[in-house]
């Protein structure tokens, strides 16, 4: 079920968009997305959360090194109960449960896939052969590099995931789009911003552009929120430099 919430559509949220859209096809499959830090990976994975009511997305962290607390996660993210206990417990409870969320449209998106275990990410690549549940993989270029040590399990990964894609770097439309999200009307403003994002990332302007949206209030965005808060992220004097010619 489609839920839209903005209008926003940055060139790495319209190849996520067209990811999902193939992975849930008439085949569910596996895709991967994969980009450099900063890139807008993340902003792409939380904007299909977001605006596609049945897509659940788990933020790979150290704390999901382990292969019980990454299931785990999967587990909760699909509002699946029941997983705790040692890992076979939680596998079991997943082998169980997954098969009713596909049917029920889930898709799996998992951000910073590279931070995952190997062997859960194996497991993870295998979901939509096994139970039907679409998978979608935000990640770093290394998410697919292979090693002699681990070749094995790459080779397993790559030949399972049935879309890559390699995200390049922001257009300046994406810059545009952002600004006018966050009601950055000003023509001022807007060229200091697009700057912001040239000199930084596309992830550091959404950061940029929440901060002077609290400063902003209700109103729309001007270059002086702008100013406080490259002050307030970056520190000091020298974060106007991002925001000037």
């Amino acid at each position: 079920m489609k839920s839209i919430a903005k209008p926003l559509r940055t060139s790495t949220i319209t190849k996520a968009e067209a990811a999902y859209a193939f992975v849930t096809g008439p085949r569910p499959s596996a895709a991967a997305l994969l980009g450099r830090p900063g890139i807008g990976k993340t902003t792409a994975a939380e904007w299909l959360s977001k605006n596609y009511h049945h897509c659940r997305l788990v933020t790979a962290t150290k704390g999901h090194s382990t292969y019980r607390r990454a299931l785990a996660a999967i587990g909760h993210a699909l509002d699946i109960g029941g997983c705790y206990g040692p890992a076979a417990n939680v596998r079991e409870v997943l082998e169980w449960s997954l098969p009713e969320k596909a049917y029920c449209g889930y898709c799996l998106i998992i951000d910073e896939a590279q931070r995952l275990d190997l062997d859960v990410l194996v497991e993870i690549v295998d979901f939509p052969e096994r139970f039907g549940l679409p998978v979608i993989l935000f990640g770093n270029p290394d998410l697919l590099k292979r090693t002699n040590a681990t070749q094995s399990a790459f080779a397993q990964i790559d030949s399972r995931i049935a879309m890559k894609v390699l995200l390049t770097n922001p257009l300046r439309d994406d810059y545009r789009l952002l600004l006018a999200d966050y009601d950055v009307m000003d023509p001022d403003a807007r060229e200091a911003g697009e700057r912001y994002g040239d000199k930084t990332s596309i992830r550091e302007l959404v950061a940029l552009l929440g901060a002077a949206k609290q400063h902003a209030g209700k109103g729309p965005v001007q270059l002086d929120h702008m100013r406080l808060a490259a002050r307030q992220l970056r520190g000091g004097q020298q974060a106007l430099g991002l925001l000037a010619p």
